[in-house]
């Protein structure tokens, strides 16, 4: 054999034995004795606690705030919606709302891993069940702990990665996994059906991409960004529960990251935002091209070339 095409063989073999010594040490790790004791305690306790192996939300999000998206998202300046998305990702719903408005890269974070593994069965699902299915699917994960058992699940859980996988098989059935949040049942109005319909039918159309996954929690999401930028950074019921010293470097590194027109959108549902709003407005002082708008319960820092 010709040395010189040895040699790039051997390159070629150590180029790829290299990527996968990397993409096995970026994949999830999963303590599972660390698991079952965070879930026994947050089992215990009577109010929601956020952690890395907390149970997740079924349906984090309704037609209202499907409307916060839809407004939010879209850039008026340039009569477009926003492309390139960092959302929370809120057992799936925000991502897939943000989908069906036309976003082109969906990059999702949460603190807790469940929320990977049912945004990745209701992403599944909706590619793959009617909306009959679809729905009844959600009941039955929200009513049985043992969801392996769970008819039209079996075939999702083959397409689930193995770590999800095994995370379901050791986990799943101790703890009802997807139990927090709204249960379907709660959306038993035929207005709410027929949005749900409606929702499920369009992204049941769409090429539904798995949306890729950070697992951190929001004071550190920003050292795993590495260098990109976002047109639309979704905070849905974050900063409600973090310290405002967190809260102001959080917003001070999100920021840096928004492109021209891009705008971050921060959704209260717990507590004062008094002091939510200062913060906002201080980190707008501080910038040239900033502008904080107050909604209320909704507010948004936008990065703009002009006054708003």
């Amino acid at each position: 054999m010709n040395p010189s095409i040895l040699m790039v063989d051997i390159c070629l073999f150590c180029i790829m034995l290299l990527a996968t010594i990397r993409g096995k040490k970026l994949a999830i790790q999963i303590d599972f004795n660390k698991a079952w004791s965070d879930m026994k305690y947050h089992t215990s306790l009577p109010l929601v606690s956020f952690g890395p192996y907390s149970p997740a939300y079924l349906i984090a999000a309704d037609e209202n705030i499907n409307c916060d998206v839809r407004q939010y998202m879209y850039n008026s300046e340039y009569k477009k919606y926003c492309e390139k998305i960092l959302t929370v990702s809120a057992s799936g719903d925000h991502p897939l709302f943000c989908k069906m408005y036309g976003a082109k890269e969906i990059t999702t974070f949460d603190i807790t891993y469940t929320s990977k593994i049912i945004m990745d069965i209701k992403t599944l699902a909706i590619k793959q069940l009617d909306f009959g299915e679809y729905w009844q699917l959600l009941k039955d994960l929200w009513r049985n702990p043992n969801i392996i058992s769970v008819p039209n699940f079996e075939h999702i859980m083959q397409k689930l990665d193995s770590n999800e996988q095994k995370y379901i098989r050791v986990i799943g059935g101790k703890f009802a996994l997807f139990t927090y949040g709204a249960s379907p049942d709660f959306f038993s109005t035929d207005t709410d059906k027929r949005n749900q319909k409606l929702l499920h039918e369009e992204l049941h159309q769409a090429d539904l991409p798995a949306f890729p996954f950070i697992w951190s929690d929001i004071a550190h999401l920003d050292t795993k960004l590495g260098d990109n930028t976002y047109d639309f950074i979704y905070l849905s019921n974050i900063l409600d529960w973090v310290s405002d010293d967190t809260t102001t470097s959080v917003l001070n590194a999100l920021t840096k990251r928004l492109n021209y027109g891009g705008r971050i959108l921060i959704r209260v549902i717990h507590g004062d935002t008094t002091s939510l709003r200062d913060i906002c407005k201080s980190i707008e002082k501080q910038s040239p091209n900033l502008a904080f708008i107050n909604h209320w319960t909704h507010m948004i820092l936008v990065k703009c070339t002009r006054t708003i």
